[in-house]
């Protein structure tokens, strides 16, 4: 219930609250692995070699998919490509225990997908924070990194309550759970046929004539 209500606020605040909660989530869902860990340690046998192996492989796909990310949305649109990309990631942290009930090679496969899904974050989000007036953008990327420092203490507390009380695998579980719920809210704040035909991509003419809920066109002294 309390999360409904918090999203209900969000869609009533706009895209800068869903950007800045999409980012809450990929924090969650790239740090709960580094409390997991230790159960699956114990259960797959794993060593401290392997252990930064499956720790490292997220990032090895984060680095290569910043400037891959700022290319689709500026071709794609920010808001399309980034509710791909987060329903990727959500569906990667999702079946991650399964890929490690498969093998080694499995889950560092699923990390590295999800690395490269995550990278895409930012890069679509700033394209869409671009559309909004020159003095909120300050405020609007301060939200957005808030939202990272918030997932990941929150990642830390919630999936130790996890793995003491039911299982590690319910860790990934309910973050890529809460991957989908983003991707639900933004659809319906959106809208389904501009978010599928990706009619959100900035206009080459005057970018600043664009109808993004970021923007205020009748009065620039309302905030986002």
């Amino acid at each position: 219930l309390l999360l409904l209500l918090f999203l209900s606020e969000m869609l009533d605040r706009g895209s800068v609250w869903l950007c800045a909660f999409n980012i809450f989530v990929g924090y969650c869902d790239r740090v709960n692995i580094a409390v997991a860990i230790v159960p699956m340690t114990r259960e797959f046998g794993w060593d401290k070699v392997t252990n930064g192996h499956v720790l490292g492989a997220f990032f090895y796909g984060y680095v290569c998919s910043q400037m891959i990310g700022s290319l689709l949305a500026a071709k794609f649109g920010g808001r399309r490509s980034l509710f791909v990309a987060t329903f990727l990631w959500s569906l990667i942290t999702y079946l991650s225990p399964q890929a490690a009930e498969m093998g080694l090679n499995h889950l560092v496969a699923c990390r590295v997908v999800l690395g490269i899904a995550e990278g895409f974050s930012f890069p679509c989000i700033y394209h869409i924070f671009s559309e909004s007036e020159e003095d909120q953008r300050a405020r609007n990327i301060g939200i957005l990194h808030a939202g990272g420092f918030a997932g990941t203490i929150l990642a830390f507390f919630v999936s130790e309550y996890l793995v003491v009380h039911y299982s590690w695998g319910l860790v990934f579980q309910v973050f890529g759970g809460l991957g989908f719920v983003w991707c639900a809210a933004w659809y319906l704040h959106v809208g389904g046929r501009k978010l599928l035909s990706g009619h959100d991509k900035l206009s080459t003419s005057n970018p600043m004539q664009s109808s993004s809920p970021l923007i205020n066109t009748t009065s620039t002294s309302k905030p986002v």
